[in-house]
């Protein structure tokens, strides 16, 4: 890229944040704040929930233009709970060996308006299943995938949630169906 060309690129970024424009999700009126609760934990996997705190709170952080607060200070918390977490049964080769494995999350969660404790939109439900290769390469394994699974989660979770078309639902209604998410590979 010129210099000519990546000037032109940032003053045109200068000029769309000056006039107020934002590509991050917004929270509905009068809302100014969000905090992330340490999500429930009904899976076989024990402190979980705490990775997926983290993840969802830099997901947060990162994609919604307002206030990251603790939960009990607030205007909107998002809430849920890890339904369930496995390790799928694998591939193996011709002679026994394990190749191929992955892990499977499963993850409901919704908006709560802290002042009123209504729900704002419908709850979400997201699977996100993520399948490695075994012995290939550092970084890979189980402990990547759920890494990924999680972080892709919940990316996936704020989008749906913070979405316009998920806020003008009421509470109770559902969402229109979509497809799956493709499985993630590492």
């Amino acid at each position: 890229m010129s210099l000519r060309a990546a000037l032109a690129a940032a003053l045109l970024g200068l000029g769309a944040s000056g006039c107020g424009y934002s590509s991050q999700l917004r929270l509905p009126a009068p809302h100014h704040s969000v905090g992330v609760e340490v999500f429930g934990n009904d899976s076989p996997a024990p402190e979980l929930e705490r990775s997926l705190y983290a993840a969802l709170d830099d997901a947060v952080a990162t994609m919604v233009s307002a206030e990251l607060r603790a939960p009990d200070a607030a205007d909107v918390v998002v809430r849920g709970r890890i339904v369930d977490y496995w390790r799928l049964a694998g591939v193996f080769g011709t002679g026994g060996q394990l190749q191929e494995s992955g892990v499977t999350l499963h993850v409901v969660a919704w908006l709560l308006d802290r002042e009123t404790g209504q729900r704002l939109g419908a709850e979400v439900e997201s699977v996100r299943e993520v399948r490695y290769a075994v012995g290939v390469g550092a970084g890979a394994g189980e402990d990547a995938a759920r890494e990924l699974a999680l972080r892709t989660l919940a990316q996936e979770l704020v989008l749906e949630l913070f979405s316009e078309a998920n806020l003008s639902l009421e509470e109770g209604a559902e969402p229109a169906l979509r497809d799956e998410a493709p499985d993630v590979g590492l």
